[in-house]
């Protein structure tokens, strides 16, 4: 490849991108991985207004991905561009303030939640309430519910499914979740309902603040959107407001929440002009290729690698494992990203569920019937553990947050923490403070009576406020598991002690994360076969998880590895050459 060509290739993928910056709303943008997509959003941003309406409008789906939007403005050295009149948020926010807050009764309380698991909503004390699905299409009335099967209900679920018991459960979870919105709290859920509702009954309302406010809403990752969320952009469309949906349509990874990549992309082409993002500035040719095959289209060309490892030689390395051991397939790929001069830093290991991570990054929060004693012991090695996923890291800390709580105040789990810290008079940002400069005790050198009776101590001696006194509830116990070591109740070693400080996260909270080196495990266990045979035949449009594992893949810049069952190794390693995949097959 000479250097000419690379130049032309570069030129081509900053023509795509100039174009989505200047193309007037409304505009459909499909993006590849690596595109530069939040970056063009930015330079979009940057540009001046089309019409005589003062601000933008820029939505993503996570906290993240808005907080990397607000970032880049200030590193361009606009960070007005962030503030009034402009808007840069997730979804969630955009619909609550503009849509459903002003709709609500002003002298009550509201709160929006991102999870029951953060008020600890239960079902007949035994099931998570967040275990459950609900579901409302947007022409239906009636909220429909589903139990899913997951690692921690996993036996009582079995139990109900047998003995034909879900549906009277699955009523007692509509009945509480019913509940707890009439004491003010709001989840993603009904959010959304009342969102659509307040846009179908008042098109005046969205005339006079949205249209007159925003030049454009432009909607990030818009392939998370569901059904819902695509009818409340139906209604913003009619109202007369412009939109630019961007988002890559093969990373729709959200499907138990209704998205439905078809319907986005239906949706998109209706908007009446599409502009594709194809040069990949992030990952090697070997990377973008094994990508391809996780596409639904397998006839076409991979992305175009145009970014600095245009030129890099380096395989798709392929490890067998057997029965889920994964020491073997990650000292190899350790080694090989070594020999790269890759540091453990730029290491990263992913998987579809923790449970297949090493440490206690495989212990879920809240998992079964844990004990406040065992969540906090949980906590503890989430915060010690330098290597743990920062999305576990910030729920282990609000762990702590609600344990402290606890010990002062007579605390109820069925209410969030805000609502804890406003009924007995704490300040809110004081207490997150306050924890974060706590250390709890150390998980090894101890049994759990020892790890409890240590960590009663430090509760008991730090108030979340002066006014407070210690309340007689709260006190930890380490019950049945008493005499055995702390480390062992909640998990085996650190992940740090295991991977050296590589860092290792779920598939889900690594969108829109990078990598030098990414270690993809894929699961022995029922699924498997039909996953790797779906692969094989190209079938990603009806397979999820196949899109699943083109995030965690698309995620590496130098190299990928993947970690596969031995008994399906010859035949994915077989499959990967024959679509032209630079390949290095570990027997």
């Amino acid at each position: 490849m000479t250097n000419d060509d690379i130049l032309e290739r570069r030129r081509a993928a900053n023509e795509q991108q100039r174009r989505v910056v200047e193309a007037s709303a409304p505009l459909f943008v499909e993006a590849c991985p690596g595109a530069g997509k939040t970056r063009t959003i930015v330079d979009r941003h940057l540009t001046k207004a089309v019409s005589d309406r003062p601000g933008r409008a820029l939505v993503s789906f996570t906290r993240a991905s808005s907080a990397e939007l607000r970032r880049r403005c200030q590193l361009k050295g606009r960070p007005e561009l962030a503030e009034f009149p402009h808007f840069i948020g997730t979804i969630d926010r955009f619909l609550w303030q503009y849509l459903v807050r002003p709709a609500l009764l002003p002298n009550r309380r509201w709160e929006r939640i991102d999870s029951w698991d953060r008020i600890n909503a239960r079902v007949n004390d035994r099931w998570h309430l967040s275990d459950f699905v609900f579901r409302r299409d947007p022409d239906e009335n009636q909220c429909r519910v589903e139990l899913r099967q997951t690692d921690r209900n996993r036996a009582d679920y079995v139990d109900f499914r047998d003995n034909g018991r879900i549906t009277a459960v699955e009523d007692a979870a509509l009945a509480r979740r019913d509940e707890l919105v009439m004491q003010g709290y709001i989840t993603g859920h009904e959010l959304r309902v009342w969102a659509l509702y307040s846009a179908r009954t008042d098109a005046d309302q969205l005339k006079t603040t949205l249209r007159a406010r925003f030049d454009e809403l432009i909607v990030d990752e818009a392939q998370d959107c569901s059904l819902t969320d695509l009818a409340i952009l139906e209604e913003l469309r009619r109202a007369g407001l412009p939109l630019v949906l961007v988002g890559d349509l093969d990373q729709a990874i959200y499907e138990f929440r209704d998205a439905r990549p078809d319907q986005v992309r239906q949706f998109g082409v209706q908007l009446g002009k599409t502009l594709h993002l194809t040069g990949n500035w992030r990952s090697s040719p070997a990377i973008c290729a094994l990508a391809h095959t996780l596409r639904q289209d397998t006839t076409g060309r991979p992305d175009d690698a145009v970014g600095d490892r245009h030129d890099d030689l380096a395989p798709v390395l392929l490890l067998p494992s057997r029965k889920n051991q994964i020491a073997a397939a990650y000292q190899q790929f350790h080694a090989h990203a070594t020999s790269l001069g890759i540091a453990r830093s730029e290491q990263l290991v992913v998987a579809h569920a923790g449970r297949r991570l090493p440490g206690p990054a495989r212990v879920r929060l809240s998992g079964g019937d844990l004990s406040s004693s065992k969540q906090l012991a949980w906590a503890a090695a989430m915060i010690e553990d330098r290597a743990a996923p920062q999305p576990q890291v910030e729920d282990a800390f609000a762990v702590f947050e609600r344990a402290l709580l606890r010990v002062w105040c007579p605390a109820t789990d069925d209410q969030s923490i805000d609502a804890l810290c406003e009924s007995h008079r704490v300040d809110r940002t004081g207490l997150r403070q306050l924890v974060r400069s706590l250390r709890l005790p150390s998980l090894d050198g101890r049994t759990f009576t020892q790890w409890c009776a240590d960590a009663n101590r430090l509760l008991a001696g730090n108030p979340p406020s002066d006014h407070m006194t210690r309340s007689r509830k709260g006190r930890l116990v380490a019950g049945p598991d008493g005499s055995k070591q702390a480390r062992k109740v909640v998990g085996t070693q650190p992940a740090s002690a295991i991977t050296g400080g590589t860092r290792g996260a779920v598939i889900h909270q690594v969108k829109g994360d990078e990598a030098d080196a990414v270690l993809l495990i894929v699961p022995e266990d029922i699924h498997t076969a039909g996953l790797v045979d779906a692969w094989i035949r190209g079938d990603a449009a009806n397979n999820e998880g196949l899109r699943v594992l083109y995030v965690a893949a698309t995620r590496a810049r130098r190299l990928l590895a993947i970690s596969i069952p031995e008994d399906h190794h010859g035949s994915l390693a077989q499959h990967l050459a024959s679509r032209g995949v630079p390949l290095n097959r570990f027997s």
